[in-house]
């Protein structure tokens, strides 16, 4: 339920099939528990990492489409490519929004 005066705002990014995203520069990783925190260089913002959201970072150091990625994740997990392209649907568009990917040149 949204508070009084609030606007809360869902939106999700549509990419083209051939767009080849990469990870963004400026940011250094370091294992922290059973997860990994990501330090964004110019800002001092870190995010925390599991091991899935990891795969999914190591993968985008090379330029790759999402489709890419969601067939690497398929092949290396138990999940099914619908299952799978959602979830990278949802964790790719918090990148975004968050600038940590950026379209490959």
């Amino acid at each position: 339920m949204n508070e009084p005066g609030v606007i809360h705002r869902m939106w999700t990014l549509i990419v083209a099939d051939s767009q080849m995203w990469q990870r963004t520069d400026g940011f250094v990783s370091a294992p922290v528990g059973e997860g990994t925190v990501i330090l964004d260089l110019d800002s001092g913002r870190y995010y925390s990492f599991d091991d899935t959201a990891l795969a999914i970072w190591d993968l985008l150091q090379t330029p790759r489409t999402l489709a890419q990625l969601v067939e690497i994740l398929t092949d290396t997990y138990e999940v099914s490519p619908e299952q799978c392209s959602g979830d990278v649907d949802r964790f790719f568009n918090q990148l975004l929004a968050k600038g940590l990917v950026r379209q490959a040149a």
